[in-house]
């Protein structure tokens, strides 16, 4: 999965509390469950539970390959980061000292 730029928007909720369905557009994140997802396309009316049948992509349970100019904030072992403004590619790494970002 490539994530450019993900729009993060706290915790899911499925109305708005004028009680109308929300939208949520291609990379725009939220938290369910303690667990970030994102939406692959657009999708109203569908909680993150349902997953990827409707357009839902777990985050923790994804490999993710960050662009950005700036390190990633919501990153997991496993998952790689290109700097856009060095053009260095980094893997992100769990050892006895923690999580680390290491250059490829």
């Amino acid at each position: 999965m490539n994530v450019n730029q993900l729009n993060f928007l706290g915790e899911y909720k499925q109305k708005s509390t004028s009680g109308i369905l929300i939208s949520y557009a291609i990379g725009d994140s939220v938290y369910f469950n303690n667990e970030t997802y994102v939406a692959a396309r657009e999708i109203t009316g569908h909680s993150p539970a349902v997953g990827s049948k409707v357009g839902w992509i777990c985050l923790s349970k994804t490999q993710v390959l960050y662009e950005t100019e700036t390190e990633p904030f919501y990153s997991k072992p496993g998952d790689e980061w290109f700097n856009t403004t060095t053009g260095i590619k980094y893997s992100r790494i769990n050892d006895t000292n923690g999580d680390h970002w290491v250059q490829f």
